[in-house]
């Protein structure tokens, strides 16, 4: 069972990064304008973000990491890698203004749905 995800990378100006990688096929932005998980005026609203936008095809089995790192109070550093379950993951995000579940809170959402198979902290 495939299924189309939203993952979402901080590319700003700032000591947080947060990036994200998936082992799945990334869509073009043709393929995501034709299969109408984005219109026009979503992009122009989103352009000025400081976080990237792809959309991927993803199967069970496939991996999405997290790298979330932050040097302010409360500190984070630590790598996540996740697989897709067998059943896939119920509501994957696909909307770029479903904010409470792009960027950070994708991470949350992956937690629940699926299999943490590796988390690395760093200093």
């Amino acid at each position: 069972m495939k299924q189309i995800i939203l993952l979402n990378s901080y590319a700003g100006p700032s000591d947080f990064i947060f990036n994200t990688e998936c082992s799945g096929r990334r869509l073009s932005r043709g393929e995501v304008c034709e299969k109408d998980l984005v219109t026009q005026d979503q992009i122009r609203r989103h352009s000025e973000s400081d976080y990237t936008k792809e959309w991927y095809e993803v199967a069970p089995g496939d991996t999405i990491v997290i790298e979330h790192y932050y040097d302010e109070e409360p500190k984070v550093n630590r790598k996540r890698v996740f697989r897709v379950p067998e059943s896939g993951t119920l509501n994957p995000n696909i909307s770029l203004d479903n904010f409470d579940a792009t960027g950070m809170e994708l991470e949350d959402h992956l937690l629940e749905q699926c299999e943490l198979v590796k988390e690395e902290h760093f200093l």
